[in-house]
């Protein structure tokens, strides 16, 4: 059932990495996010859906969900708006019923 998942989110643009016991997965902004915004995108909701139900098939899961800053802009703006875009994907998978207490958000400049 994993393989799954992992197959569904490649076709949708996640890129995923294993090392060793942890798996990453990058999902880009532009596909996530409306521009310039932390409003998500509809269409890109089934893909966070198939992602809460792959971390559900592990027993132990702690997520860091990091959104990155671009070099577009003022500094301080992007850094505000990098940890509301990574708060709002954690609240969805929090949402879909991963424990709140193994998952935080964090904005990072680049």
């Amino acid at each position: 059932i994993r393989a799954h998942y992992i197959h569904r989110l490649q076709a949708d643009g996640v890129q995923v990495i294993k090392l060793g016991e942890t798996m990453r997965f990058v999902l880009l902004s532009d596909c996530l996010f409306k521009p310039d915004s932390a409003n998500l995108r509809s269409d890109y909701r089934p893909t966070l859906k198939a992602l809460a139900r792959l971390m559900k098939t592990y027993d132990k899961v702690n997520v860091q969900v990091a959104a990155y800053t671009d070099n577009n802009g003022h500094i301080e703006r992007q850094q505000a708006l990098t940890t509301r875009q990574a708060q709002v994907v954690a609240s969805f998978l929090w949402s879909r019923g991963i424990n709140a207490r193994l998952a935080y958000a964090v904005g990072y400049n680049r």
